[in-house]
């Protein structure tokens, strides 16, 4: 896995935690994640 995905899947996991303090599992979207996270949905997808 190169540095760019690993760092992309860095942040993702970063903003998860973010959003877990702020609201229930069910409740976070991908459009939330990628905000935090300052990625575009089409990233987002391709990381994971």
């Amino acid at each position: 896995m190169n540095r760019k995905i690993q760092m992309t899947k860095r942040c993702i996991r970063e903003a998860l935690f973010e959003c877990l303090k702020e609201k229930d599992i069910n409740k976070i979207t991908i459009s939330s994640l990628c905000e935090k996270s300052d990625i575009n949905r089409s990233t987002f997808y391709n990381a994971i």
